[in-house]
């Protein structure tokens, strides 16, 4: 587009074109500017560090991780000891004064593996939470990445909206002074004059456009909406290739949201072997201290007597009803949780082959436009520009040329944005970093 706007210039106003140069440079940033605590040199890596340091979302499912971590702790200890305390007195006995005191204190004691099956259990659920955030953190990357991509496209598509939009400036500069010259008909300068309206219309609908754009980025990082941001950098694109199949084999292995359910149901292969437990009988141990005031028959006088009894007791698992009942919602979740496995498998086969083709797709519209339209299309509108100072053709053919050259470049970013996004999108659901893929 350089070269373009070089031969506009030379023709008709380089005067314009310099000082709009110059006052360019003296708005642009220098690299050391901070810009309300974004680095103006920040790149993608940067806001993906403030979004897994920031996120609320991403806090929430740690702390969830903690929670089952610290239940883990308290699954495999016995119940609180029974204290008890009983006072008795009846006047109408042989006895005086106080009758009888009893201390007692029992403890509860679970059948033999209950405890370690529970404590098992716990532990198989606190790894399928620290699995699940996992599953957050690299959703937290995707959607970075996904916003970071597409404010960088909403910035480039009203970078290159402006560039043609001072392009068909200058050529309304250049046909309204063949117009005065009698080599340009009224009708040209018009359609010029309207293309001029609707570029400055869509670079003001593109301005707007950012605001949300920043915004999305913003909440991710939770930011306040007031915050600036430095201006997105341009995704490196890697032209790597993957097969299907191998992508489905490598989130078998490492998809975080297939191995939290998988930790989910042994969890819950364990929570059927507590339930079992859970129905045979409970054994509590205790021993009781016993003071008692009586009166001696022979001298009567008041004794006390003193007692220590060891207690014995045996729960009773006879609601067979109920116990069955409990196995087999045991039972249930196990096989909830399988279905749940299988269906996950599939989506996730579903949306790799979905994604794998939207990036293969956009590469191959990168390389089309990149190496093959876009450089013809400057051709050809470095030709209308000569031809159409020479009067070999009318204006709309150079119209023509400068949309399509200006169409060619928003799809080849569009590609670009695209891929860059279905990789991101391909590393999230195989739980593994396909590309290197940094950013210029």
């Amino acid at each position: 587009m350089s070269r373009i706007l070089a031969n506009i210039i030379i023709a008709v106003c380089i005067q314009a074109s310099v000082l709009g140069a110059e006052s360019r440079a003296s708005t642009e940033p220098s690299d050391s500017t901070i810009v309300f605590g974004v680095d103006s040199t920040a790149t993608l890596d940067t806001y993906i560090g403030i979004a897994l340091k920031n996120r609320s979302g991403l806090k929430s499912s740690h702390a969830k991780w903690q929670e089952s971590l610290a239940m883990k702790g308290s699954a495999g200890a016995l119940e609180n000891p029974i204290l008890s305390y009983s006072y008795g007195y009846n006047k109408f006995s042989e006895p005086v004064g106080p009758d009888r005191q009893k201390f007692g204190i029992m403890q509860p004691l679970p059948w033999l593996g209950l405890l370690g099956a529970r404590k098992n259990a716990a532990a198989l659920n606190a790894d399928a939470d620290y699995q699940s955030f996992l599953a957050e953190e690299l959703a937290t990357v995707y959607a970075v990445k996904s916003a970071y991509y597409e404010y960088y496209y909403v910035a480039k598509q009203l970078a290159l909206t402006s560039e043609s939009f001072n392009l068909m400036r200058q050529f309304e500069e250049v046909i309204r002074t063949r117009y005065q010259a009698g080599l340009a008909m009224h009708p040209d300068l018009i359609k010029a004059q309207l293309e001029l309206g609707q570029m400055e219309e869509m670079i003001r609908s593109m301005e707007q456009m950012l605001l949300p754009a920043k915004a999305r980025i913003l909440a991710l990082l939770n930011l306040p909406q007031d915050a600036r941001l430095p201006e997105p950098i341009a995704p490196a694109i890697s032209e790597v290739q993957f097969s299907t199949d191998s992508l489905v084999s490598v989130a078998e292995r490492n998809s975080p949201s297939l191995s939290s359910i998988s930790k989910q149901i042994e969890s819950r292969q364990a929570e059927v072997s507590v339930v079992k437990k859970m129905s045979y009988p409970e054994l509590m141990l205790g021993i009781e201290y016993e003071r008692a005031t009586l009166l001696n028959d022979m001298t009567f006088e008041e004794e006390t007597m003193n007692e220590y009894m060891l207690t014995v007791q045996l729960s009773l698992p006879i609601w067979f009803g109920k116990n069955r009942a409990m196995r087999d919602a045991a039972r249930a979740r196990v096989r909830m949780s399988e279905f749940m496995h299988q269906e996950e498998r599939n989506e996730i086969a579903s949306m790799i082959a979905m994604a794998n083709f939207e990036y293969a797709d956009a590469l191959r519209k990168l390389r089309l436009y990149q190496y093959g339209l876009i450089p013809k299309a400057k051709e050809a509108l470095d030709v209308s520009i000569t031809s159409y100072q020479s009067g070999q053709i009318d204006f709309l053919m150079l119209l023509d040329a400068q949309r399509q050259l200006f169409d060619f470049e928003l799809t080849a970013e569009r590609a670009k944005v695209d891929a860059a996004t279905k990789i991101a999108e391909l590393e999230m659901i195989t739980g593994t970093r396909l590309v290197l893929n940094s950013n210029k």
